[in-house]
C-alpha cells in the first residue's frame, strides 16, 4: 500500500494566540505527518506550506508554535514556508523576530 504525502497547503485559521493554541497545536500534530511521510511510496511529494488567509488573531505563542514546526521539517530536509499573509500578520511576525524563521512566499490558492 503506498502513501500519499500533504499535496495542498495546510489552511491555518482561528484563533493563534495563547487563548487559542492549544487546540491549533493538537491539529498541528495531527497534520504534521502528513508531510513526513516521505520515505518509500511517497507518490509527488511537495514541501510543507502553511496558508494564513484566515487567521483571526496571533501572537507571540502561536509563532513559537509554527516555528517549532517549521524546525521539525528542517530537520526532516523539508522547506516548509508561509503564503496569504495579510500585512498586520507580517508585521507582528517581523516585530517578534520570527521573519527570518518563518520565510513568506507570497500568494498561493488554498483549500
Amino acid at each position: 500500500m503506498s502513501q500519499e504525502s500533504r499535496q495542498e497547503p495546510l489552511k491555518i485559521e482561528g484563533d493563534w494566540s495563547i487563548s487559542g493554541i492549544a487546540l491549533q497545536h493538537q491539529r498541528l500534530e495531527e497534520e504534521f505527518t502528513l508531510w513526513t511521510v516521505r520515505g518509500e511510496g511517497a507518490t509527488e511529494f511537495r514541501e510543507p506550506v502553511f496558508c494564513l488567509e484566515s487567521v483571526e488573531d496571533i501572537d507571540l505563542s502561536g509563532w513559537q508554535v509554527l516555528a517549532c514546526a517549521f524546525r521539525g521539517l528542517r530537520a526532516r530536509g523539508l522547506s516548509p514556508r508561509l503564503v496569504n499573509i495579510r500585512a498586520d500578520l507580517r508585521r507582528n511576525l517581523d516585530l517578534l523576530g520570527y521573519s527570518r524563521e518563518l520565510p513568506i512566499a507570497g500568494e498561493q490558492a488554498c483549500p
